[in-house]
């Protein structure tokens, strides 16, 4: 017999839910709180950005909204649409040839020609359409490697998948030269980016909803085999990708907080408010606040004495982290409570600046790096 709702919730509060609780570990060494991420140089606004990648014209392509922007010129401020889709445009590879991989929410992976003509790559793996394909990495041998954040979701809807525990995510090689695809893994909580290693033998891949970066062999004698890099983040991790250092760059879209964490264990509410409630006023992480009276602070952009308080545990943050060869946090860049550089869903060290997507405020920032990896 179900319990009346009422009933459920006190049950839950009283004797917890049914997800085990992670203590969110605090901010500190690396990734201590800064305005770094504030001081960028901004390239432009580009609505609902997701991802940037460099031709081998040495021109930059931006996924915006339900197109990919070619942009050039002085500051690149030149811009033309290459390519306009049935969905939004999300993480971007050029392959050796110069055709350029987008994943498209809805679709699956496509590919765009020269002349700007696309076509779908992959749509379907094992009887499922790709509707939520989230991380692209082109290797070398002909291989893609697809992230697939849920089978049940599209990436538009992420906050659906880890409001329902999702755990459906798949990890896809797609051989190109063959045309045929392998599940390498699946079950996963929301894989949301993916990238080769310095030495090409191993995949870094991330999981959003287990807050996790991830290792998978394809080469050498641990070919196949899985290990955590890095497990318990603060955050939820995003895209990740290689620099020319050998290190990485991993954006973080939003900082986990106590409440939302509380909630994933309250089965019972969580159903009655996804039921009853918008979803942009739930309580949930977000890549950006609405200045609204009826979204909850969730103990962030607390003001006193009529400034806000930076330090406070936001609803939306911006956070980009640089990790070193050994996969070690090395520094960290950061939008905190009172900045407007929120939900950072992609930095790729394009030689030598870092382009960072900032989905929260649709802009997409240039930061010059001490060191390409070239000298």
């Amino acid at each position: 017999m179900e319990l009346p709702y009422w009933l459920s919730v006190v049950r839950e509060f009283v004797l917890g839910g049914e997800k085990e609780h992670t203590a969110i570990p605090p901010l500190d060494g690396a990734l201590a709180p800064n305005n770094r991420l504030e001081e960028f140089a901004s390239i432009g606004a580009f609505p609902e950005v997701n991802d940037v990648a460099l031709s081998a014209s040495n021109e930059l392509y931006v996924s915006t909204g339900n197109s990919v922007v070619r942009c050039g010129g002085d500051g690149y401020r030149v811009r033309s649409v290459v390519a306009r889709f049935p969905g939004n445009a999300g993480t971007l590879a050029f392959l050796d040839d110069g055709r350029l991989l987008v994943c498209v929410c809805g679709t699956g992976v496509m590919e765009v020609d020269g002349s700007g003509q696309s076509k779908l790559l992959v749509g379907e793996i094992l009887g499922k359409r790709l509707s939520c394909a989230t991380g692209l990495a082109a290797a070398p041998d002909g291989a893609v490697y697809v992230t697939e954040g849920s089978i049940r979701h599209g990436s538009d809807d992420w906050v659906w998948s880890l409001m329902e525990g999702d755990r459906s995510g798949r990890l896809i090689r797609y051989d190109l030269s063959a045309a045929r695809t392998q599940v390498l893994r699946d079950g996963l909580p929301f894989p949301t980016g993916i990238c080769l290693s310095a030495d090409g033998a191993s995949l870094l891949f991330t999981q959003a909803w287990d807050y996790t970066v991830n290792r998978y062999h394809i080469e050498g004698p641990r070919k196949g085999q899985f290990e955590t890099v890095h497990k318990n983040l603060v955050g939820y991790p995003g895209g990740i990708s290689t620099a020319p250092d050998g290190g990485y760059w991993l954006s973080v879209f939003a900082l986990r907080t106590q409440l939302v964490e509380f909630l994933l264990t309250q089965h019972a509410f969580r159903k009655e408010m996804m039921r009853t409630m918008d979803s942009l006023y739930w309580i949930r992480p977000a890549l950006r606040t609405l200045n609204s009276g009826l979204e909850p602070l969730q103990g962030g952009a607390i003001k006193k004495l009529g400034r806000t308080k930076p330090w406070a545990p936001p609803r939306s943050y911006g956070l980009v982290v640089r990790l070193d060869q050994s996969g070690e946090f090395v520094e960290s860049f950061h939008s905190r409570a009172d900045g407007r550089r929120h939900g950072v869903v992609s930095a790729r060290q394009l030689r030598c600046h870092l382009f960072v997507c900032c989905k929260g405020n649709h802009e997409v920032l240039r930061y010059r790096v001490e060191s390409d990896g070239r000298n």
